[in-house]
């Protein structure tokens, strides 16, 4: 699977995920902007529903399923960095990308220490890596919006 990560082929992780019940379309909508961030229930207005809850909760709901085999959660959080990354491509709406790399992080604060020591030490990378997309999307939205930049109100913490 690793070398077809390193190709940019997410099939083989999809299908690897799959194979443990996770339901990657659940995570994909995540960081969509024009998604409700609770599939399968209806939406009650543009931002009444705290996207950041609602996303840890749904990561929460997938992580018990990955977490049944060793790597699991390690590569449910790389699949939720590469479905940021991915609407980060085509969105400007940044603001659910920050959203769902925070609910992550918080997962990984909340159940890590639960993990094996392999899998700790993984998705602590994984973690260090959405940070890092973070900040990215930061410079970005500071470098096209620089009238209106202003720090966000998110606030990265270690999940150790």
């Amino acid at each position: 699977m690793m070398e077809a990560l390193a190709a940019g082929q997410l099939r083989p992780l999809r299908e690897w995920l799959a194979g443990l019940q996770v339901e990657t379309d659940r995570l994909v909508v995540l960081p969509q902007w024009d998604v409700h961030p609770v599939p399968d229930q209806p939406s009650p207005g543009h931002r009444s529903v705290d996207r950041t809850e609602a996303a840890a909760a749904e990561i929460l709901r997938q992580w018990e399923k990955a977490a049944i085999a060793p790597g699991g959660v390690p590569f449910l959080l790389l699949f939720v960095l590469t479905a940021v990354e991915a609407e980060w491509n085509i969105s400007y709406h940044f603001e659910p990308l920050w959203e769902t790399l925070e609910a992550a992080a918080r997962c990984m604060r909340e159940r890590g220490a639960r993990l094996e020591a392999a899998d700790q030490l993984s998705g602590r990378a994984v973690v260090a890596l959405m940070e890092s997309v973070g900040a990215q999307i930061h410079a970005e939205n500071a470098r096209w919006s620089p009238g209106s930049w202003r720090p966000s109100r998110r606030r990265w913490t270690r999940p150790w």
